[in-house]
């Protein structure tokens, strides 16, 4: 009817109705989008997190930064070693160049102008006619010849070095040959072993040689090259070298020297040394040469200027109201502003704690101008440390003047020695032995001033004990007599003034490439090293540099001596040598 109320619709089929709870669980689990994959403005995706990505990132960065540092550090090798090897190239060139400009046949450094050896001249030609050695005694006859069956003499022969008898002359057939094949009158080293014929008697014998000596091989031609020479016949008298005499009072004096018994004054005398002192007795003495007081009191260091085996080197000013009565007068003398060098020790730590109170006994024995001054010292107990307050140099070590400078002209090497020689002389008449004279014990200040320093290694030398022979020094400025632990006297201390002059000329002494011990041996076998570049010197400065490095002490100059040398006379002025320090005001030292 129209008025009547339509049933209700009956539900679609296969419909069924859910809670939002269940529609939530299944969008979730349809594949469709969850709460954390929730749809973003763009239509896509959003990220769940991108700190992966950025580490990620940083780690392709660092990764690139890293290989970027080894790609520039391998350049900056390559770099390197190219350079080394171009230094190296010019080096093996420029050594090449110089070789092949030396005569082939080269003069003997005993007759090089640079110096020579204390020995005998060795001006004969290696000639065969020259005879190197001058018997004392007329030699034994040759043994006999069991195998010709000629007679001679039962008497042994003593300079012929050969187990067998040489063979005859050339031409002779007969009795008079001999079936050994080893070369006449040479030993297995090929070195020349032969008899010396007896003074005014005529040779009885055709295996008789003119002698050589074994030590003077090296001076004949190379091993073997005498293998070859004709025998000499017997009737031919033998030619005495020149100056045969002299030889043989030089080695009768030689041997009256070595075989004389000491006069009953000459006898060592047993002298108390000090390196037998014990720690307590060091610090005694040391207690009555220096003052117990605290040197913070008078001095304040500022700065750092050196470090030593024995400890650093302060620079310090003095303070106001120092108690030091020599701090008082250093401030009277040179005003507020002066400037003292401090040498700061651990006792500790010294091996040789006595060589500390040789070297403050010498400083203040030895007032000069060539002398670094010894101003004062302190020992403080509490922390066994010493301090030694000397002037202060401005201009530093010798060392570092030839570092930082290209060339030294010879007239400023002239002044250098010059005024070490003067110092030099101020010691040796004090009968002092510095024993360690280089570069770095030579000190200049900015007006030039050249002083002596380090007194650690020196001698006081007495009548009983007039030579030393203790091996102490530096070893590319030892000399050989100190090398090979001869005694040994003042000049040592020339012979290292000319080292520390070719120092000056080629920057670095000679042998200083090598280790320590075979630069001891290079200088115990060669004696007076060899220039690099003879030809660019004077002959004055050549002349000084062998009185300086002559291998015999005797010939070697005095202090005293070398002061007068020509050389040393043309120098320049002392405030031309503040020259050199030009490098401390460009650089900031």
């Amino acid at each position: 009817a129209g008025n009547s109320v339509a049933p209700p619709r009956p539900q679609p089929p296969g419909f069924q109705r859910q809670d939002s709870s269940q529609s939530a669980r299944s969008v979730g689990t349809s594949g469709s989008y969850s709460r954390e994959q929730t749809p973003d403005r763009f239509g896509g995706p959003k990220r769940a997190d991108t700190a992966p990505l950025q580490q990620k990132a940083v780690d392709e960065e660092r990764r690139r930064r890293e290989a970027e540092d080894s790609r520039r550090q391998a350049e900056s090798e390559r770099r390197r070693n190219e350079e080394e090897y171009e230094r190296r190239r010019r080096q093996e060139q420029e050594d090449r160049e110089y070789n092949d400009s030396l005569p082939k046949t080269r003069t003997p450094l005993a007759k090089q102008e640079i110096g020579g050896y204390g020995g005998e001249s060795r001006d004969v030609s290696p000639s065969p006619n020259n005879q190197r050695y001058q018997a004392q005694r007329p030699a034994p006859p040759a043994p006999t010849q069991s195998k010709s069956g000629q007679p001679g003499s039962t008497m042994p022969i003593r300079n012929l070095q050969a187990s067998r008898p040489a063979p005859s002359p050339p031409g002779q057939n007969g009795a008079k040959s001999s079936p050994q094949k080893q070369p006449s009158g040479t030993s297995p080293h090929g070195q020349q072993s032969r008899q010396p014929p007896a003074n005014g008697q005529s040779q009885q014998h055709p295996l008789t040689r003119k002698p050589s000596g074994a030590g003077f091989s090296s001076q004949q031609g190379p091993p073997g090259s005498s293998q070859q020479q004709q025998v000499k016949p017997l009737n031919v008298q033998t030619k005495q070298p020149t100056g045969a005499p002299a030889k043989d009072a030089a080695i009768k004096q030689a041997e009256a020297m070595l075989t004389k018994k000491p006069e009953p004054s000459e006898k060592p005398q047993k002298e108390a040394r000090m390196s037998s002192m014990t720690d307590a007795q060091v610090m005694d003495r040391l207690r009555s040469v220096v003052s117990l007081s605290n040197p913070l009191e008078s001095y304040n260091k500022q700065k750092k200027i050196g470090q030593g085996a024995s400890g650093s080197v302060y620079v310090a000013r003095i303070r106001e109201n120092a108690p030091s009565t020599m701090a008082q007068n250093l401030t009277r003398q040179y005003g507020p502003r002066a400037q003292v060098a401090i040498k700061q020790m651990d006792l500790r730590s010294q091996p040789r704690k006595e060589l500390i109170v040789n070297e403050i006994i010498v400083m203040k024995e030895s007032r000069h101008d060539n002398i670094v001054n010894f101003l004062d010292a302190f020992l403080q107990e509490e922390t066994f440390e010493l301090w030694v307050v000397m002037e202060f140099m401005e201009g530093g070590a010798l060392t570092d003047i030839i570092d930082n400078n290209a060339s030294i002209s010879e007239d400023q090497i002239a002044t250098i020695c010059y005024e070490t020689c003067k110092g030099l002389m101020h010691l040796h008449a004090q009968n002092i032995i510095h024993r360690d004279i280089k570069s770095d014990n030579v000190l200049l200040s900015s007006r030039g001033a050249v002083k002596i320093t380090d007194f650690g290694f020196c001698a006081k030398l007495t009548e009983q004990r007039s030579k030393r022979a203790t091996m102490v020094g530096t070893p590319y400025w030892m000399a050989p007599e100190v090398v090979k632990q001869k005694e040994y006297g003042s000049k040592v201390d020339i012979w290292s003034l000319g080292i520390m002059a070719i120092e000056m000329i080629e920057s670095e002494p000679p042998y200083l490439n090598e280790e320590p011990l075979k630069a001891l041996y290079l200088i115990a076998t060669n004696g007076t090293p060899r220039l690099k570049k003879p030809e660019k010197l004077s002959k004055e400065l050549k002349a000084f540099l062998s009185v300086c490095l002559c291998v015999d002490v005797k010939s070697r100059a005095t202090a005293e001596e070398l002061g007068r040398h020509e050389f040393l006379q043309h120098g320049c002025s002392l405030p031309s040598l503040s020259e050199l320090l030009r490098f401390r005001q460009k650089g900031g030292h």
